[in-house]
């Protein structure tokens, strides 16, 4: 701006100041919604610095066009000397406010670096403890799920045992059988009562009939 500004003729001057309006909207939209991004305090006050210094670098700019404008227009000498004058004391102003804004500005860029690495490092904390639970819980229920398909299992497959044992045992004659009843599974539970029941029935049948005790 200020290279353009020692350069520019009363045409070019209105085109620098279009440019520079439209750099002023995208500085005031970049601290709105930095604001709404930013909860660090520190951050916050190093932004906040930064727009108050812009602030004045604006105003100093803005004074610094109007003199070179008036530079460019005046006819009178002193008067063009004058309006020179105050034209280089604000571009020496406007140059160290610009070299404050931009320490200021590398200031809060630094800071928002640290705080992106920091959220970086906490977030692979976080996938990595939650990788790590994802594992444990899939073999807790890995786990979970074997003991009780073998507790299942045996509650199921024992009775079934039982019952086959005592089959045989009938079907080589011995009738002195009683299987136990398996409360735990209501339909074995059934089937054991039937099948004593019918053991009980048949030893009363051959009690009852000497020739079938005597096949």
């Amino acid at each position: 701006i200020l290279v353009s500004l020692v350069r520019c003729t009363p045409l070019s001057l209105e085109d620098l100041r279009s440019e520079f309006d439209s750099l002023n909207q995208q500085m005031i939209n970049f601290q709105a919604e930095a604001v709404k991004l930013i909860d660090d305090e520190n951050l916050l006050e190093n932004l906040q610095a930064a727009t108050k210094k812009y602030g004045t670098l604006k105003e100093k700019a803005t004074n610094l066009m109007a003199a070179r404008k008036n530079e460019l227009v005046t006819v009178d000498v002193e008067e063009r000397f004058r309006y020179k004058s105050v034209k280089d004391a604000l571009a020496k102003q406007v140059n160290d406010e610009a070299k404050e804004l931009t320490a200021l500005l590398n200031e809060v860029s630094t800071r928002v670096n640290t705080l992106n690495k920091k959220a970086d490092e906490e977030s692979l904390v976080a996938l990595r403890t939650t990788y790590i639970i994802l594992i444990f819980m899939t073999v807790l229920s890995i786990s979970c799920a074997l003991v009780l398909a073998v507790v299942i299992g045996k509650a199921i497959l024992l009775p079934i045992n039982e019952l086959a044992q005592a089959a045989m045992k009938v079907s080589t004659g011995n009738f002195d059988v009683e299987v136990k009843e398996n409360k735990m599974n209501a339909e074995l539970q059934h089937l054991t009562n039937t099948f004593n029941k019918m053991i009980i029935s048949l030893r009363g049948m051959l009690e009852e009939s000497p020739r079938l005790k005597q096949f």
